[in-house]
């Protein structure tokens, strides 16, 4: 079993010139990517990315945002759509507060159908929460479902709130310079913790392309903070990775 990046988003323009060529020395390098869909153009590439790749898997899901912009009948295509093709996980999904006029109560309503999606095909979901923390963790306790918590950015209540409910934490290559991530990875249990990069964001530093082979940099780092050797966090994540049946 590969090493797995469980949130990425190489379909975007910025890997246009080079793509392939990533994908290919993630495959080199042992790294499968789940590929997260944001809208129906997005799932439509991730799906057919995971059709001419072996190391890519397709997580499909529509980004917050958008869930305020969508039509009902748009959202019932797109569904459909998902179902119909067996994605490995719902994703992106979530609350984002951040912006003004946010419409929380559209994008709670929309947040809740998804993850039913995820629980009626009984696959993971993946999660994003912007200064919506308490939301999200509130509305995941309607639900049975495994939960991947991506990026949280949630306070040390709350983070201990999501291993109560033994949710898992997916850690990006942010956490090399950022003292909030290294403190998440300090409170979170190795046996909930994965892997991410969301590609192209969440780089080492502000600027830089983040890609999917900058896992080992983030695997090198959590062994650092829990003061475990590679081998033995790399064995315990791919445990972990078995939440995603077709892994």
């Amino acid at each position: 079993m590969n090493v797995l990046d469980v949130h990425a988003h190489i379909d975007m323009h910025e890997f246009d010139k080079d793509r392939r060529e990533i994908i290919k020395k993630c495959a080199s390098l042992g790294i499968s990517v789940i590929n997260n869909g944001l809208n129906p153009e997005s799932n439509r590439k991730t799906i057919a990315l995971s059709k001419e790749f072996d190391n890519v898997l397709p997580a499909l899901g529509l980004y917050p945002q958008y869930a305020t912009k969508i039509s009902k009948e748009e959202v019932e295509k797109e569904i459909s759509f998902i179902k119909n093709n067996h994605p490995i996980a719902i994703g992106e999904i979530g609350l984002d507060y951040k912006w003004e006029n946010s419409q929380k109560d559209v994008q709670l309503k929309f947040f809740k159908k998804m993850l039913g999606l995820a629980q009626e095909l009984g696959v993971p979901a993946i999660i994003h929460s912007r200064q919506a923390e308490s939301d999200v963790l509130e509305t995941l306790k309607s639900f049975d479902l495994k939960v991947v918590l991506h990026c949280f950015g949630g306070n040390k209540k709350q983070v201990l709130e999501g291993i109560s409910a033994n949710h898992y934490f997916s850690i990006p290559p942010r956490i090399m310079t950022n003292s909030e991530m290294q403190e998440l990875v300090r409170l979170v249990p190795l046996k909930q913790v994965l892997l991410e990069t969301d590609s192209p964001f969440m780089s080492e530093r502000k600027g830089l392309r983040n890609d999917p082979t900058h896992v080992l940099h983030t695997i090198k780092k959590i062994s650092e903070i829990k003061k475990m050797n590679e081998e033995t966090v790399i064995e315990q994540i791919k445990k972990n990775q078995k939440i995603f049946r077709q892994v």
